[in-house]
């Protein structure tokens, strides 16, 4: 890409220069509000590393819709280490609630721009940059990630080879190449991106397929599209038996990743996973080893299908994974669901 300065009598080619070091890249960007990369607008939340630790200095921002973004600087890494680092913290991120965000940006805020007074909240923020009529509810945030990878120039074909793998499997991985320019006549510094992998939304071939701004996600598409016949009816017989917990609010479908039925003091979350060849079931509370195998064996799938785990924030997770080719007992399913909740005092 060449840039020029037009005057009314000339035109002066603007010269390209080099940005030694990626982190100044990032520092530039961090100490802005926002920034367009890629074909996607950004609103910048937090910052993951320092220079001093000498780490990837993964950007973390949130899109219109509320996705979460995080923003890759490539510098001299190898293309599996890049990949590797962008997913770990994407994946680390993608149970990530409103409450975990909202810190987050306060945080980057008073860390990174210096803001001194009480800061906005991510919800008033994010309305007011997006110029939304009204803003989102907390749920609506992070029902999605995408990585963007930005570099100078992608010539290793290994890379590049990766990130098209993942594109295939509907994961957004935005590829950028930046060039930085001096105007010395007038002392201004440019940057230029052209997006070589743009997002998904935007490719000719798939744009009337996964355009997030025009498609709903709703009980169709969890049913009917997400997964195979098969999950599509275990995933409705579930959610179903489910929504008859007296204390469980009526389910939410228009989420991608999952179906969400809330506690009615909202206390207290039960999500619904949807994928092709199976359901996980996903609540905040603890349940130990024998617990976890009585509840195997009462509903019908195998011992290790009922996990105990953590979100990034390190709060208990009790997962069920149901698959259409084990024997469950949904009813009994149902049964065991309302005890765990009861137990954990609703």
């Amino acid at each position: 890409m060449e840039l020029y300065r037009i005057e009314p009598d000339n035109m002066t080619r603007i010269s390209e220069r080099n940005l030694d070091e990626e982190e100044q890249l990032e520092n530039r960007l961090v100490r802005t509000e926002a920034a367009q990369i890629g074909d996607v607008e950004l609103l910048y939340i937090g910052r993951q590393g320092t220079i001093e630790t000498g780490g990837i200095f993964d950007i973390l921002a949130i899109d219109e819709l509320g996705n979460t973004v995080v923003v890759e600087l490539k510098r001299n890494e190898a293309p599996r280490s890049v990949i590797a680092q962008a997913l770990e913290y994407a994946s680390e991120i993608q149970d990530a609630e409103y409450d975990y965000l909202n810190s987050r940006y306060s945080s980057f805020l008073r860390e990174e721009q210096g803001y001194g007074d009480e800061p906005p909240s991510l919800l008033e923020a994010h309305a007011e940059y997006f110029d939304l009529d009204e803003p989102l509810s907390p749920r609506e945030f992070n029902t999605e990630q995408r990585l963007i990878l930005v570099a100078s120039k992608f010539d290793e074909d290994k890379l590049l080879n990766i990130v098209d793998f993942l594109r295939n499997h509907d994961v957004d991985v935005i590829a950028v190449e930046h060039s930085t320019y001096r105007d010395d006549d007038s002392d201004i510094e440019l940057l230029a991106t052209d997006a070589i992998r743009r997002p998904l939304a935007q490719e000719p071939s798939t744009a009337g397929d996964r355009d997030s701004h025009s498609r709903v996600y709703g009980r169709k598409w969890h049913i009917e599209e997400k997964p195979n016949p098969e999950t599509g009816e275990l995933i409705e017989e579930i959610v179903s038996q489910l929504s008859t917990i007296d204390s469980l609010q009526d389910p939410s479908w228009n989420q991608k990743p999952y179906v969400a039925l809330d506690h009615q003091t909202l206390q207290y979350r039960l999500i619904i996973r949807t994928q092709v060849t199976q359901l996980q079931i996903w609540m905040g509370l603890t349940c130990d080893p024998k617990g976890r195998n009585r509840i195997a064996n009462e509903i019908g799938v195998p011992e290790s299908e009922v996990e105990q785990s953590t979100n990034n924030r390190g709060d208990p997770r009790l997962v069920i994974r149901c698959k259409p080719d084990y024997d469950i007992d949904v009813s009994t399913l149902r049964n065991e669901v309302k005890k765990l909740i009861l137990s954990s005092g609703e």
